[in-house]
């Protein structure tokens, strides 16, 4: 019984002596609430009030303020069980009915905005903020549903949530285990909350529930009415202490991350080697239905870099392959060039981008816009070379350079993405001497999903020598992982496959770490058979490409002149950039930006660019940034004689990727002004980034 008062009374009976009964009665008050029991067909005799944490038969101790009151009336601070004792010396004593009395403790808070909308989903219908609150739920076919880390005991729920209406929200709550072991059975509770309105915070208590086994439970809450104006800040479990149970052995808390952890392992081998590698190989199987968005399957990761495959969104997955700089120009922006990865080639449907925030670097990927870029239940192949090209030096220096290229087969045959020049740093690796994989939920409006893969079929080439070696060995490791936190993943070898190691990550269970050793694959045929010749002639022409790339003579742009732009963005960019102006000023680290602070731009974005003179164009090279939600798509150029009219097209499609150039058909001459509109781009989206415009 749950009472707002500040007393209970209760009415207890004799039982026959030398009995004991326990938790005849329950009672939960709150800390200093007063507790009043009374003793019903009392007929005489000594009256002993007593108190126990168990209620064993040797655990009573009077309480001795009070004796031969057939009332006992005290303000209450912990849990305790309580009975009467009459004994009038004639015989055994006699012992009333015991009352069990626990106390509301500690309140553990959850967010309310910190879980998860299901069915998972990119379109509105409700708002919850990860470790906010949850509102707009507009769409009551969606649900809001919490896997929450709790200790064994009794917990009050309470939900501290506003509305700007008076009125009442039906709800249901099932509740569940996340996994077997837990000794807990399905419930569902249906409640009603009302709210006083204006916005004002209501504590509402809506149910109780009894956890047997410590561990994670699953919160579904099910909207029954309209959910207008409601917003849920945060849900209340107060601990129901009981007798005997330290405090602090009630907790409930959401994990710190909604995404799920990252799994890694990785690979060596147990056979002899040179551990120096110019190539590497492996292979990933992605089982249906354990593909959800927002899913990295990284591969084949080295010693400045890494590529897998990515669920990117309902009608893109891509192939990614991406480089670290030696330096984080995040944190060092006037870092030199020397320092700094860069694209060699790449192929032509690869499209190719800086990157940063988790260090920086370059990354390029084959699949903007395709869901068929591979397939679950497809092997993917990955290979990648290492190719050494040279040093230069650097303030004394030495800084080695090697050429990495990837290539992945998705059962349509090796595709080229492309190769990325890496700098090496005095004492560095500047070979492959192994490699890592792992699985990451890059995203966490769906960290509650199963993910899963296997990785098998790793093999290294030795440097100089027709050798493979089977890496059939790897180590454990994985973020996250404390009590209390994420520790849903798994690794080590599959069960279902001998042959093969797996991860999985998300669904709120428990870890699980199977062996971490194969048996050792000394004759792979289709690697023996494998003809490296086309891949190493691909290395060199892309390396050729670089070095004509870099000795085009574009035009020199001193006085050059943004005369007309659709607009730019004057201060919201850091550093001074967003400005029109930046596409011609020579630096390819500044950049232009479509207006957005003060009010959105749409496509189509264009600039005028008086060269101040007649030229001859023979085509153009873009620098971007920003990812591919800024990339430009469509592209036309225009070239006039005059910086408003007469304007003739020589150029209209998909704008290449850099370091692609756009070659004209045809030179044009004679004239002073060009003109690019970009018409659209590659997301949603209507913003745009340009670094650099250079002309040939």
């Amino acid at each position: 019984m749950y009472l707002n008062k500040y007393f209970f009374k209760s009415l207890i009976f004799f039982l026959l002596a030398g009995n004991v009964l326990f938790a005849q009665n329950e009672i939960t008050l709150s800390k200093g609430d007063s507790l009043e029991l009374e003793i019903g067909g009392y007929q005489g005799g000594d009256i002993y009030w007593q108190r126990s944490t168990n209620a064993n038969a040797t655990g009573w101790i009077n309480v001795n303020a009070i004796r031969n009151s057939v009332k006992l009336k005290q303000k209450v601070s912990t849990a305790a069980y309580y009975r009467s004792k009459i004994t009038d010396g004639t015989c055994k004593p006699y012992y009333s009915d015991t009352v069990k009395v626990s106390v509301l403790g500690d309140i553990s808070r959850v967010k309310a905005g910190h879980g998860y909308a299901e069915p998972y989903s990119g379109s509105p219908g409700i708002k919850m903020v990860e470790k906010g609150s949850l509102s707009a739920w507009s769409d009551v076919n969606r649900k809001a549903v919490w896997y929450l880390y709790q200790k064994a005991g009794k917990y009050e729920l309470s939900f501290l949530m506003n509305s700007k209406t008076n009125k009442s929200f039906k709800f249901e709550m099932n509740t569940s285990p996340c996994y077997d072991g837990l000794n807990y059975q399905p419930e569902k509770f249906a409640f009603t909350c009302q709210a006083s309105g204006n916005s004002a915070n209501d504590t509402i208590k809506v149910f109780s529930v009894t956890i047997p086994a410590t561990g994670y439970y699953r919160y579904e809450l099910t909207a029954k009415s309209s959910m207008a104006n409601l917003t849920i800040d945060e849900l209340w479990f107060t601990a129901i202490n009981e007798p005997g149970i330290s405090a602090s052995a009630y907790k409930t808390n959401a994990t710190d991350y909604l995404s799920s952890p990252s799994v890694h392992l990785s690979f060596s081998t147990t056979a002899s080697t040179t551990k120096q590698y110019d190539w590497i190989y492996e292979e990933i199987l992605v089982p249906e239905g354990f593909d959800p968005l927002s899913t990295y399957w990284m591969s084949l990761g080295f010693f400045r870099g890494y590529m897998g495959i990515q669920t990117n969104g309902e009608k893109e997955r891509r192939v990614l392959f991406s480089a670290w700089d030696a330096v984080d120009k995040d944190k060092y922006p006037n870092a030199p060039k020397e320092m700094l990865v860069s694209l060699v080639d790449k192929a032509k449907y690869t499209a190719a981008n800086s990157f940063g925030n988790e260090g920086t670097g370059g990354q390029s990927y084959v699949g903007t816009g395709n869901p068929d870029t591979w397939k679950t239940g497809t092997p993917v192949k990955f290979l990648m070379n290492c190719r050494r090209d040279g040093s230069i030096t650097y303030q004394g220096d030495v800084i080695k350079h090697s050429i990495i290229s990837a290539w992945y087969d998705a059962g349509e045959g090796w595709r080229y993405v492309a190769s990325w020049r890496v700098p090496i740093m005095p004492g560095g690796k500047d070979m492959f001497d192994g490699f890592y994989s792992f699985l990451e939920n890059y995203g966490f409006q769906n960290g509650q999903i199963i993910r899963k893969g296997y990785y098998y079929n790793a093999f290294g080439k030795e440097l100089g020598k027709d050798k493979w070696v089977h890496f059939n060995k790897v180590g454990f490791s994985n973020t996250d992982g404390k009590e209390g936190q994420r520790i849903d993943f798994e690794q080590g070898v599959s069960t279902e496959y001998p042959d093969k190691f797996y991860m999985v990550s998300a669904g709120y269970g428990k870890t699980k770490k199977t062996a971490n050793t194969v048996p050792l694959i000394t004759d792979f045929p289709y690697l023996e058979s494998l003809d490296l010749t086309p891949f190493e002639t691909r290395v060199t022409e892309a390396i050729a490409r670089e070095e004509y790339l870099n000795n085009i003579p574009f035009l020199d742009k001193t006085g050059w002149e943004v005369t007309g732009f659709s607009s730019e963005e004057t201060s919201g960019e850091p550093n001074g950039n967003g400005l029109a102006s930046l596409i011609i000023d020579g630096d390819d680290d500044t950049y232009w930006h479509s207006k957005w602070k003060s009010g959105s731009s749409f496509f189509p974005h264009w600039f005028v660019v008086d060269m101040k003179g007649t030229q001859t164009l023979k085509g153009f090279k873009f620098v971007g940034s920003g990812g591919v939600s800024r990339q430009m798509k469509n592209i036309k150029i225009e070239v006039s004689n005059s910086s408003s009219s007469g304007w003739t097209e020589v150029w209209s499609g998909v704008a290449p990727m850099a370091p692609d150039l756009l070659e004209l058909e045809t030179p044009v001459s004679g004239f002073r002004y060009f003109k690019l509109t970009i018409e659209d781009g590659y997301e949603d989206g209507v913003h745009t980034r340009l670094n650099e415009i250079y002309v040939f």
